[in-house]
């Protein structure tokens, strides 16, 4: 009868971070063991696992496992050697999840020299009894390739035997500065004057980063002489591994190519409530009347203009974006150009003209008065003719009936 035995804590495996720390060589290649399968129970003679078991004739088997990996031909275990120290009690078919026995799952293998192309890979089972030895169960072999594409692989492994089964994912991954499919490129990235600046590519080669060229990039390209890359006749200033413009007023930018927007500056470049107007590298000021100069910051002095702006012998006085005329006595007016007596509206013409209406009206009134009475007169007059004609010619026809 076998004993019920549990798993055991070692430390027989370095883990994948210490062989990362020691690399001398191509990468690791990394085996997860995803399912045992011992469909029968039996071991390789045939017979079963625990004939004279606990609970009744044939309990299922108590597997160990050791796995060996070889970088040549043949069983030996040059690159590993792992041999389970505990159990897996009373199972015949195992689904590993995140251990294999009592180390991590997936298994790391350091590969500290340079790539061989494969990997051979044994793996032992045995049946733990009470007493030894213990009986060989299956027996599994594989030859890995190692290839570095980020593919991985599934195999199903058949023991020769009994036909159990063992299935695996397998793949290899470079070391950190290793590269290509096989991991055998060496190259570190490099950004000083003495081992040259660069990148490396997939494939391990030399990428010179931008402003140098050579095998080591270590040769300075003079940007300025090889493609004139300053724009709007900004100067290019080489330096190592680069260059620089140095941009007239109006642009920035890299390469003076970006337009500077003045009008959104602050403080505003057009004052005193000039309006600006950016162009292409510059700016443009429209200025308010009376003012002049690039950012309207000049008075402009109208008593000096060819045109003198009082009119009338006016006296001009200048101010800032301004004047202003003295007019003489006869003249009014911004710029004196109105005469006095002939305003209308002033505060002396009012009373004139308002005189000369009242006078008009009253004199215009006086004569239709008169002519008036002068007609009345006039009818009554001839009305008063007209009766002393007709008494006339009575007393005449009386006197002639008489006589």
């Amino acid at each position: 009868m076998t004993s019920k035995l549990s798993f055991g804590i070692c430390s027989c495996l370095l883990g994948l971070t210490h062989f990362l720390s020691a690399v001398q060589g191509a990468g690791y290649l990394q085996i997860r063991f995803n399912r045992y399968t011992n469909h029968d129970g039996r071991v390789e003679d045939g017979s079963l696992c625990d004939p004279f078991g606990a609970t009744y004739v044939g309990d299922n088997c108590d597997p160990v496992f050791r796995l060996r990996v070889n970088k040549g031909g043949g069983g030996g275990g040059n690159l590993h050697d792992y041999q389970q120290p505990g159990v897996y009690d009373n199972q015949n078919t195992i689904d590993f999840g995140s251990k294999f026995g009592s180390v991590p799952n997936p298994v790391p293998i350091a590969m500290n020299f340079p790539n061989p192309g494969h990997a051979y890979v044994k793996v032992d089972v045995v049946d733990k009894d009470t007493f030894p030895p213990d009986d060989p169960m299956s027996k599994f072999t594989a030859s890995l390739p190692l290839i570095a594409d980020n593919v991985r692989r599934d195999m199903e492994l058949i023991s020769p035997a009994r036909h159990h089964r063992l299935s695996i994912t397998h793949w290899f991954t470079c070391y950190t500065n290793f590269y290509g499919q096989d991991c055998n490129t060496y190259c570190v990235a490099q950004n000083d004057d003495v081992n040259g600046h660069y990148t490396c590519d997939s494939n391990g080669r030399r990428v010179c980063m931008i402003g140098f060229t050579g095998t080591l990039c270590n040769e300075d390209i003079d940007e300025c002489l090889m493609s004139s890359p300053c724009s709007n006749e900004s100067t290019c200033v080489n330096t190592i591994g680069n260059f620089k413009c140095m941009c007239p007023p109006g642009f920035e930018g890299r390469l003076c190519d970006e337009d500077i927007n003045e009008c959104s500056e602050s403080p505003p470049k057009c004052r005193n409530g000039g309006n600006c107007t950016n162009t292409v590298g510059s700016f443009r000021c429209t200025c308010p009347t009376g003012l002049t100069g690039r950012h309207c910051e000049e008075d402009i002095d109208e008593c000096k203009l060819a045109a003198p702006p009082c009119r009338n012998n006016g006296s001009c006085q200048n101010s800032f974006g301004g004047f202003s005329c003295r007019c003489g006595p006869a003249f009014r007016g911004r710029r004196c150009e109105i005469r006095a007596e002939a305003s209308v509206g002033s505060p002396t013409g009012a009373p004139w003209k308002l005189a000369v209406i009242i006078v008009s009206a009253v004199l215009g009134t006086a004569i239709i008065a008169v002519i008036i009475a002068l007609v009345v007169y006039q009818r009554r007059n001839s009305s008063r003719g007209t009766a002393s004609n007709e008494d006339k010619e009575s007393r005449f026809d009386n006197e002639a009936y008489e006589s």
